[in-house]
């Protein structure tokens, strides 16, 4: 549906935020960076289609018209900007898909005709590269297609350029790394998640991962280094979802930059729960964990290079619900329950010769307690002994080697998250018996005290 409302991704803190939304409501829109301004040309609402451009001040976060419109109405124009202008390449009038393009003078305010394409396209992908504009797929109003276009600005005509591997209307699409992306969009039938890239250097398409998600009309974009997909329609949902690309491991994963999960890292050798994790080194470590039947020794590490969990020397101990800690090279495996009773036992893994040993106990039993290195220390905090959630805490000291005492949280907190932000030591929510805890208290090293 016709829509005006834009956010804008900041790389920085991780956030999208809603800013100005343009004058009008239109769909299909096509959306292109020149200079410092975001430019919004052609589209529909529904009714008609649209010669009209807006233009995007982020300056300002304000939206003006007083930009030319194109020499007429249409909507799934490709758009793009290349040697200071911005060109518009085809579209939809209402009747038939086009091949007119027209390019955008921003120091005159006027749009001027240059070649046409040899195809009618519309929602084509277009991206530009070595002084090369590409027009590539979209549809021609009978069928989606593969074929691509590339245009030469120097004698104002356009070539014939390798085809892709398939045929896409409204894909996603920009340059990585010296290559053109192309994503998901539509065939004849299906919503795609399927992706491509073109290598200039060969003049030739090869297959990417596929996405996760089937995403038609998706934005290709790159930020701050990361190739990122956001949104699209899988055919039942307008996404809000993003994927970010990794081209070591050629896969599309959950980054902390584009809020997304992926599910293409190896499985643990057997299911369980309350398992320990910890990283080390370049590898990840996990401890123990209960399978539905019994507590368990068993300790695998993860290497991300090979995408393969290995199993290592197992505890002495079974233990789910363990606090896990890693200080001075060395993996501390810290209370947890054998599930006829809680822990205080304690254990510490070497990697390099692969053995665990045991070390002092903690003062107190506790499966589910927060557990955290602070100040050289491991703290651990809250949990619960065989009846009741807890509020103490108590720290491990590697240079005397033993356990003492630190001041009791305000509030009882069984699995409770304790993490060091901004040099502060929190501890983050839990459960005090009764409740769900929203709380965070805060550890002063100075008076020994949480606020």
């Amino acid at each position: 549906d016709p829509a005006s409302r834009m956010e804008c991704y900041n790389p920085q803190v991780h956030e999208w935020r809603v800013r100005a939304p343009m004058t009008k409501h239109w769909s299909d829109v096509a959306v292109a960076v020149l200079g410092d301004m975001i430019y919004a040309v052609g589209g529909h609402d529904e009714i008609s289609c649209t010669s009209s451009v807006q233009r995007y001040d982020p300056k300002s976060n304000t939206w003006s018209n007083n930009v030319a419109s194109l020499s007429s109405g249409r909507s799934g124009v490709g758009l793009a900007a290349m040697g200071g202008y911005l060109y518009s390449i085809g579209g939809y009038d209402g009747i038939t898909c086009m091949n007119t393009v027209e390019r955008y003078d921003p120091q005159v305010n006027m749009w001027f005709k240059v070649a046409p394409m040899s195809s009618r396209r519309k929602g084509a992908a277009v991206a530009v590269l070595d002084g090369y504009l590409y027009a590539i797929g979209g549809s021609d109003e009978d069928s989606a297609l593969n074929t691509v276009e590339r245009y030469n600005p120097t004698e104002d005509c356009w070539s014939h350029s390798p085809c892709m591997g398939s045929w896409r209307e409204n894909p996603g699409c920009c340059v990585f790394q010296g290559m053109i992306y192309v994503a998901g969009g539509r065939d004849e039938v299906l919503q795609l998640c399927t992706a491509e890239r073109f290598d200039p250097q060969n003049n030739s398409w090869s297959p990417v991962r596929p996405m996760r998600c089937k995403r038609n009309q998706v934005g290709l974009a790159v930020v701050d280094g990361i190739l990122l997909a956001v949104g699209g329609f899988d055919g039942t949902t307008y996404l809000k979802s993003v994927e970010a690309y990794s081209l070591d491991t050629n896969t599309w994963r959950y980054d902390p930059k584009s809020n997304t999960w992926s599910n293409n890292v190896a499985s643990l050798s057997s299911g369980r729960s309350g398992v320990g994790l910890a990283a080390m080194g370049v590898y990840l470590y996990s401890i123990g964990g209960y399978d539905g039947i019994t507590c368990m020794n068993m300790v695998e590490r993860y290497d991300p290079q090979v995408n393969m969990w290995f199993k290592v020397a197992p505890m002495s101990s079974r233990r789910k619900g363990a606090a896990v800690a890693v200080l001075d090279g060395y993996l501390y495996a810290i209370g947890g329950s054998d599930e006829d009773s809680a822990l205080n036992t304690v254990e510490r893994y070497n990697p390099t010769e692969d053995c665990w040993s045991h070390s002092p106990c903690m003062g107190s039993w506790r499966e589910n307690p927060g557990c955290c290195v602070f100040q050289g220390m491991i703290y651990v905090a809250g949990g619960r002994d065989e009846v009741l959630q807890l509020c103490t805490a108590e720290r491990f000291d590697p240079q005397n080697n033993s356990w003492s005492p630190v001041r009791p949280m305000r509030c009882k907190r069984n699995q409770v998250g304790l993490a060091v932000v901004d040099g502060i030591l929190l501890a983050v929510g839990g459960f005090d018996g009764t409740t769900y805890l929203k709380s965070v208290e805060a550890y002063s090293l100075d008076t020994n005290t949480w606020r």
